[in-house]
Formats: C-alpha cells, sequence, structure tokens
C-alpha cells in the first residue's frame, strides 16, 4: 500500500497541475456567457480593427440580439439582455468616444486596445484609482487625458487606502505601469483563453482560430458548450511550454532535494477534466461522493504519472488518518485557490452562482468541496466521458508521448537556470532526452505541435461534447422517449457538414449515452466528406461589371465562411473562383495583381516549360495552402504539374529551395508582396516562421517582418519602422554574414 507521509515528503514545489490562475467564466452568467461576449468584441474591434460609429456597433447589436432570442427560457432570456447590454447597450444610440478619438497618444496603442475593451466589458476599476480610471473611461476621456491624470489619481487612491488601514502602493510607478496594471484582468484573461486554446497565440496578434470563430458565429448555446467541453475535455498535462513551470517555489530551496532521480521528472499523462470525474467516481463507490480541495492541491495534482487506483488509496488514507501532523502544506506551493479546479470541471455539468442556470448540474464546487449533486446522472454522464477519453488516448497517443518527453526536458531546463551545481546538471540531463536532434522541419517542433493540438478543432470530438451537452439538458425527455429524439444541426454548421451525418451520429452516440456504453466503438460514427467544387457562379460576367478592386472585396467576402468539416479536422475551403480569376488575369499578363510582360502566361513559373493551353497550368499557393496559406494574388503562382507535384509530395528539401529559389528569381517572391500581406492580415506570426524555416527568407528579412508584423497587427510599438540597415519596402535587406542564430 502507497505510504501518504512518503508521498508527501516527495512532493515536488514546482510540480503540479498548472494552467493559469484565472477563471475563464464567471459564476453568475450562462454557460460561456462572458467568452461570448469576450470573443464578439475582441473580434469587432480588434481583430477586425472597427470603430464604435461604424457597421461594428450593429454587428454587435445583431450577434447579442440574435444570441438572446434564442433562449426560450424568458428568465434566462431576461439575464442575457441585462448581461449583454451592460454596461454599454447597443440597442440605443451610444455616446461613446470611438477608438480613433481616444487613442490620441502615440506609442501607447497597445495599451489604448485594452482600455477601451475594458471599457466595453465593463471589467475590473472597482477601486481606488483603478475605479477613477475607469470612470473616466465611461465618461469618454481620451488616452491622453487618463494618462495626464494617471499619478495623480494614484496619488489619490493612496489616501484613500491610507485612510482605510490598507498598504499604499506604487510608491516608484509612472503613468505607463499604472495603466499596464489597469488593463491586467484584459491581459489575464486574454491570456487565459490562449492557454486554454480558445484563442490563438498572442504573438499571432489579434486573431481567432477556429474554436474562437465557431463561438462568435453561433447563437446556439448547446454548441458553444460543446466547444468549451471540447477545450476542457482535449487539455493534457504536462505541457511544453516552459515557461509554465514556476520557479519561485524552488529558488528559496535547493533543487537537489526534489529532483534526484530519473521517476522525480515523469510527465503527468494527465487528462484534468476527466481523471477528476474518475475520482468523483471511485469516490462515490465507498460513499464518500466528493472531493476536497486540500486532496486536490497536494494528492491529485502531484501524483505524476498521475494513477486513479494511487490517488483514491492516499485518499481513504487522509480521511482515515488525517493529514501528518509535520506536513506543512505552505511549503509545497501549488494553486493556493480553486481556480484552476473549478477551470477543469466548468460547464453545464457544474452548479453556478445563480440559481437559474442549475437545472443541469450535477456537480459542485461549495465549501472548499468538489461533489456529485446528482447521481444517477452522474452516473450516466461518467460512462459517456469515458468514451471521450478512450477516444482522445487512442488518437493521440503518440502526441502525448512527445508533449510527455518536452515537459521533462523542460523541467531540466528550468532547473539548469537555478542551480550552479555542474555536476547536479550533467547527471540530471542524463534522465531525460535533453540534446534531442536538431528539428529540421517547422511542423516537428513540439511547440508547434501543441499550438496545432489546442487550436484546432476535433470534429469527432465535438460530436461527442455536443452529444453530452444534448444528453445533460435533454435527459427526462431522452429517458421517457428515446426513440423520439428531436436534434437540430446549428446554424452556423449547415454549411459545414451534412445534416444527416450530424443527426445520424448524435443519435447513435445518445443511445450509447442511455445504455452506458463506455466500450462504444467510435469507428461506427460516420465521417463527413468534403468535395471541393466550383461554386455556382458566374466569375465572368462579374469581371464585366466591376473594377479589379471589387471583384476581389466580392470574391474574399464570398468565402469569408470557408471552413467545413472533413473526416475528424476542420478545413479550409480553396477560393476557387479567385484562382479562376488569377488565371484569367494572368492571359493578360497581369501577374499577382500587375502588369508583368517578362513572364511568359504560358510558361511554368519554376521549370519554364511551355504549355499550349494555360488552363494546363496549376494555381500553386507559394505559402502551402495545408498550412493556411492564403487566397490571395499575391501567393498565387502557375506551374505545371510535374513542378506542383514537386512542392506537394517531395519531402527533400534542398529540392524545394530550389523551386523556391525559382520563384524569387522572377520576383514571384518578394518583400513588397509579403508586407501587403501583412498588412492585409493575411499571414500570421506562424506563416513567418515557416518562411524562415523553409528558407524562403533568410533571418534579418525574418527580423524585419516580425517588426513590421507586429507594429501593424499586433499594435506593438517599436521604435520605428524605418529599417536601420536602410532597406526600402521594395527590397531585400541582404543576410549578414555573421548571423548565426539557430532555428
Amino acid at each position: 500500500m502507497l505510504n501518504l507521509k512518503e508521498f508527501l515528503d516527495d512532493i515536488k514545489p514546482i510540480k503540479y497541475w498548472h494552467i493559469k490562475d484565472t477563471y475563464y467564466y464567471q459564476s453568475e452568467i450562462g454557460n460561456h456567457w462572458f467568452f461570448k461576449k469576450f470573443v464578439t468584441f475582441y473580434k469587432n474591434f480588434l481583430v477586425d480593427d472597427s470603430v464604435v460609429g461604424s457597421e461594428a456597433e450593429e454587428e454587435v447589436k445583431k450577434k447579442f440580439l440574435s444570441f438572446c432570442n434564442t433562449i426560450n427560457d424568458p428568465n434566462k432570456k431576461k439575464e442575457a439582455l441585462n448581461y449583454f447590454f451592460n454596461p454599454t447597450d447597443f440597442r440605443k444610440k451610444l455616446n461613446i468616444i470611438n477608438f480613433k478619438e481616444f487613442n490620441n497618444l502615440d506609442g501607447k496603442e497597445d495599451v489604448a486596445n485594452n482600455l477601451y475593451l475594458l471599457r466595453l466589458l465593463g471589467i475590473g476599476g472597482q477601486f481606488y484609482e483603478k475605479k477613477k480610471i475607469n470612470n473616466m473611461l465611461q465618461n469618454n476621456k481620451t488616452m491622453l487625458e487618463i494618462y495626464s491624470n494617471a499619478l495623480i489619481l494614484l496619488k489619490e487612491g493612496n489616501k484613500e487606502r491610507k485612510k482605510n488601514k490598507i498598504k499604499i502602493t506604487g510608491a516608484s510607478a509612472s503613468a505607463s505601469s499604472i495603466l499596464r496594471d489597469q488593463v491586467g484582468p484584459i491581459r489575464n484573461y486574454r491570456q487565459t483563453f490562449t492557454l486554454w486554446g480558445f484563442l490563438p497565440n498572442e504573438e499571432d496578434g489579434y486573431e481567432l482560430n477556429e474554436i474562437s470563430e465557431l463561438i462568435y458565429e453561433t447563437d446556439d448555446e448547446l454548441l458553444i458548450a460543446a466547444l468549451g467541453d471540447h477545450q476542457k475535455f482535449k487539455m493534457k498535462l504536462g505541457r511544453v511550454e516552459p515557461e509554465l513551470i514556476y520557479l519561485k517555489h524552488l529558488k528559496k530551496r535547493n533543487p537537489e532535494n526534489f529532483f534526484n532521480k530519473s521517476e522525480d521528472f515523469n510527465d503527468f499523462e494527465v487528462l484534468p477534466s476527466i481523471a477528476l470525474i474518475e475520482v468523483l467516481k471511485e469516490l462515490e463507490k465507498i460513499n464518500q461522493p466528493y472531493l476536497n480541495f486540500d486532496e486536490y492541491n497536494f494528492i491529485i495534482n502531484r501524483l505524476s504519472p498521475f494513477n486513479l487506483k494511487k490517488a483514491i488509496e492516499l485518499i481513504k488514507s487522509i480521511r482515515a488518518n488525517g493529514w501528518p501532523k509535520d506536513f506543512e502544506k505552505n511549503n509545497f506551493g501549488g494553486n493556493g485557490d480553486p481556480k484552476q479546479l473549478t477551470n477543469f470541471c466548468y460547464g453545464n455539468n457544474l452548479k453556478k452562482g445563480n440559481k437559474i442556470f442549475n437545472e443541469h448540474a450535477i456537480i459542485e464546487y461549495n465549501d472548499s468541496k468538489l461533489k456529485i449533486t446528482d447521481s444517477v446522472k452522474f452516473d450516466y454522464y461518467y460512462k459517456f466521458i469515458l468514451i471521450i477519453k478512450n477516444y482522445l488516448s487512442k488518437k493521440y497517443k503518440k502526441l502525448y508521448e512527445e508533449f510527455g518527453e518536452e515537459f521533462k526536458r523542460n523541467l531540466v531546463v528550468r532547473i539548469d537556470s537555478t542551480s550552479i551545481d555542474k555536476n547536479y546538471i550533467k547527471k540530471i540531463k542524463n534522465y531525460v532526452n535533453y540534446k534531442r536532434e536538431r528539428i529540421q522541419n517547422f511542423e516537428d517542433d513540439p511547440v508547434s505541435k501543441w499550438k496545432n493540438y489546442t487550436n484546432k478543432l476535433d470534429v469527432t470530438l465535438l460530436i461527442l461534447t455536443y452529444t453530452l451537452n444534448y444528453c445533460l439538458i435533454n435527459f427526462e425527455k431522452i429517458k421517457k422517449s428515446p426513440k423520439n429524439l428531436k436534434i437540430n444541426l446549428p446554424k452556423s454548421l449547415e454549411n459545414k457538414i451534412e445534416k444527416t451525418i450530424f443527426t445520424t451520429n448524435i443519435k447513435q452516440l445518445v443511445s450509447a449515452f442511455l445504455n452506458k456504453e463506455a466500450d462504444f466503438d467510435i469507428s461506427k460514427l460516420l465521417k463527413s466528406n468534403y468535395v471541393e467544387k466550383l461554386n455556382e457562379f458566374n466569375l465572368e460576367k462579374l469581371i464585366k461589371t466591376s473594377s479589379t478592386s471589387e471583384i476581389l472585396d466580392i470574391l474574399k467576402k464570398q468565402n469569408k465562411h470557408n471552413l467545413v468539416f472533413f473526416n475528424d479536422q476542420i478545413i479550409r475551403k480553396r477560393n476557387i473562383n479567385l484562382m479562376n480569376f488569377a488565371r484569367l488575369e494572368r492571359e493578360k499578363s497581369i501577374i499577382q495583381g500587375s502588369y508583368n510582360n517578362k513572364i511568359n502566361k504560358l510558361e511554368c513559373d519554376v521549370c519554364n516549360k511551355i504549355v499550349s493551353d494555360i488552363k494546363k497550368l496549376d494555381c500553386h499557393h507559394i505559402l502551402p495552402f495545408e498550412i493556411n496559406g492564403p487566397d490571395t494574388l499575391y501567393n498565387y503562382s502557375f506551374v505545371c504539374k510535374t513542378c506542383h507535384n514537386k512542392f506537394s509530395h517531395d519531402p527533400n528539401h534542398e529540392k524545394r529551395v530550389e523551386l523556391i529559389n525559382q520563384l524569387k528569381l522572377k520576383n514571384l517572391i518578394n518583400k513588397k508582396n509579403y508586407i501587403s500581406m501583412i498588412k492585409d492580415k493575411d499571414l500570421k506570426k506562424f506563416h513567418l516562421d515557416y518562411l524562415l524555416n523553409k528558407k524562403y527568407i533568410h533571418y534579418v528579412q525574418y527580423l524585419e517582418f516580425i517588426k513590421f508584423f507586429n507594429e501593424k497587427i499586433y499594435r506593438k510599438q517599436i521604435n520605428s519602422w524605418n529599417s536601420k540597415i536602410g532597406t526600402s519596402i521594395k527590397r531585400w535587406s541582404r543576410a549578414m554574414t555573421t548571423s548565426k542564430k539557430k532555428i
């Protein structure tokens, strides 16, 4: 039997389940309403860079009203209208300063963006100088006015603190640091949503991913709940980001006391949201259907690898004998509050602070306990969770192993940064794959794989989580009449999946839920097949009646919602009409939007082979379509089928570089094109990483593009865009021969 004292003595101060100590929800409102509101403002005012007073104001009103009007329960609908239209009621004529007028202070645009979003969301700023700054925001004061008064407001706030016998803060604060602190809630929520995969990484600028795009689009509460659970159940620990291994609890101690043998570096190997349901089920079997917070904090989230049987043994020991007298909980770090625990459990299944939203809850967190509130429903829920666990564990087995190896390696990297004992570091490096082979391909980097894993939609998992929420919400109905199921395809999915495939799969899974088929065979589900075809669209008629800019605008809007379900993935449809337009333009010697008589329109852009008909040349995405290379004239070239196959299927890296160089020689890969694509928000940060890794660009060029991207897209002010090495927007900068940066 596992010895409790030995286990507790072996706890590592920096090794526990950790993502971020911020709630990604608000407990007094409906399921994921907070993110729905956040992402609506985020999309319209940061991603699309619109201003209040423009069509964005109408778009926000339409989105909120459309969502609220789908709620049938009058009490819930009333709560929804009150929440979504408070403190800014977009149904009324607004007296809000638009962002361009508000942002009148050079060099602070990133802070201004977040202050503006803070005002729209109506969060933060409850006390002292923060409350006063919030009042200035609500009273339409500009960024310059707020910045100029920040230190005065801090001084006034500290007078109030002194009066209330509260510690005075910010003795050496600047106006900039005060405002950065003011937008802390936005920064924390943004980081939290990123870490949970609801939003892409911050380095990609203001952007949505597949998850947030769907949540933004849909009015269906059930689909939003399913997307939330999709991210919750997909979360795997440990993660691959070294910065999430906090060192503050280790710096005061000698790491050799905690990390001195191979097993000390073990991965957690756990899907925490699923593991917690399994723990509750096992505790229910011994008539103790609850988990104390301390049991979670010092047992559950410390086991590496996580082992359900060991966890229950240790909890039994604590409940029988109590915690050892010499165990000092404050010495071992961990999660000091329940934020992360409840994040792992949040959804329709978790009881919330407002009883209106608790009709489907089966667990609750209250009085430092996570407990089962409906044992009958919980048993059905638990058995279905096992289907999800089996699916994820089987599908992502190899990927989880790779993430585990990277987690171990990162532990050593972080400890290496704190220890000066070279012999000790040399010893622990032997425990992990520290000197891994140099990563040749951009796609093989563990961090890139992790981002892809958390940001991508798994269609089968979404069908599973949709069914789970459908069964929770309609539990009594489906129990009573299992053959009379009313299943509607959410409107936002109508162009992404066939209705018959969707409803057939849901019906199969509802049956599995009711029959408690924990071993349900996922292969029985129908796969969604997408056949790429040209929409019924008269391109030639459009060309006769519209200018080039109008045509490009129409074709881009036509392909706006271009994601479809295919097997287990969500994929992007090619903009075939735009590709055909590029072909028609090429017939007039217009290449990538400009007249160019130096390129033979019937000649392959790579090997110079002449074809008899331009239709025999393939439209090739220079930045590959498979990595979300954009559909834009700047990213198209026309190549013969042989060269196209070499780009698409030949794994030889050096040969690919030769093909790329041929496109460069014809100036089809050039600086101006990439700058234009960044301005148009067609290129993301990972595209620039790919361009560097695949040798489309060299390192100095990469740095220039990153700087331009940060300023124009993420709106970070980094001095001036003017290049220090004097290159113009039309010319490539030369790579410095002394640059030996390893990528």
